[in-house]
């Protein structure tokens, strides 16, 4: 009699085991089924742009700018800080060296700007990212183009060409 009750008892928990590897799975992340939660809300220093991000996000320097808002995020070992373009410094364009764009290597940024009523870049600045403000300003000649100079002699470079040559001038 007590071999018989083992039987079933052993029986009983040999069915649960089997059943409980076979059972249907619990809804999962990514299937279709599930409904994510909400796991934290943060509000963002600068509106994203049409396409949901930013013409400035650089994760090294801490920074985020979209349209004419400038900020830099607060974290280890640096304050943030958040700064008002002027209109001919706005960061719209997700094309750098173009009017109203910015470069950034590193901690180092360069703002291409464009004024109303002129075509391409009207003065470049830079940025002194501790400080939060506008640390230089040079006017460009109408016609001139920006670009990006990452080794050598400078870190900007400005070509202003007309029929027949160009002059390069290097800033760093």
């Amino acid at each position: 009699m007590r071999r018989r009750r083992w039987r079933w008892l052993l029986g009983g928990v040999l069915v649960l085991l089997v059943t409980g590897c076979f059972a249907p799975q619990g809804p999962m992340f990514g299937d279709g089924s599930a409904v994510p939660e909400e796991a934290s809300r943060v509000r963002m220093p600068v509106w994203p742009g049409p396409d949901g991000g930013w013409v400035v996000n650089s994760t090294e320097a801490g920074l985020l700018g979209q349209g004419r808002a400038l900020v830099r995020l607060s974290g280890p070992g640096r304050r943030g800080w958040r700064l008002s373009l002027p209109a001919e410094f706005a960061v719209t364009s997700p094309q750098p060296g173009t009017a109203h764009s910015a470069f950034v290597r590193g901690h180092r940024v360069v703002l291409v700007g464009g004024r109303e009523g002129r075509r391409g870049p009207s003065a470049i600045a830079g940025l002194d990212p501790e400080q939060g403000r506008l640390a230089w300003r040079h006017e460009l000649v109408p016609g001139s183009r920006v670009f990006l100079y990452e080794g050598g002699f400078a870190r900007v470079l400005v070509a202003d060409c007309r029929p027949g040559s160009c002059r390069l001038t290097g800033l760093d």
